[in-house]
């Protein structure tokens, strides 16, 4: 059933200049149907050469322009095509603006937290760690060790704050 002119994936692949993953996708898509046939090492899939004919035409009267050889017909570039930097900059601008909504939304104001770190406290209260620690040592600020440092509570810190 093999004919000499029937494709491989990757010869399709480098007749449109893309990946044979991609070739794979048009085949589940159903816009390629290849067929099985027993090659010299196992099974292979081959494509028919009408079908990627019919392919690349629909590519052109979609406008999609790859530039793709077969046989000998090369299709030009694209006039301005789309650089690496321009591709960058636009999915980064708005994956940074998404990260930023997700930092905000998920960052609480130290004016709001319950607990407080001693960084935290030092931030709100304008006091010096030492001066903390201090208090915290002589049981004039209530505060507990969790997890790896000292945590006081808001509200005692506004009480203790209060009383100076």
């Amino acid at each position: 059933m093999k004919e000499a002119n029937w494709f491989t994936k990757k010869q399709v692949a480098g007749i449109f200049g893309c990946s044979s993953r991609t070739v794979e996708r048009w085949i589940k898509d159903g816009k390629l149907s290849p067929t099985t046939v027993q090659g010299k090492y196992g099974k292979q899939t081959m494509i028919n050469p009408e079908e990627v004919e019919a392919l690349k035409e629909l590519e052109a009267s979609l406008g999609i322009d790859r530039g793709v050889t077969l046989g000998q017909t090369t299709l030009p570039l694209p006039q301005n095509p789309i650089t690496p930097t321009l591709v960058n900059q636009a999915i980064s601008e708005p994956l940074n603006a998404l990260v930023e909504a997700i930092l905000d939304h998920r960052a609480v104001p130290i004016h709001q937290k319950l607990m407080l770190t001693l960084k935290e406290a030092q931030a709100l209260s304008g006091m010096s760690r030492a001066y903390l620690l201090e208090a915290i040592e002589g049981k004039k600020l209530k505060a507990q060790v969790i997890g790896r440092g000292w945590k006081v509570k808001r509200a005692d810190l506004e009480k203790w704050v209060a009383k100076i």
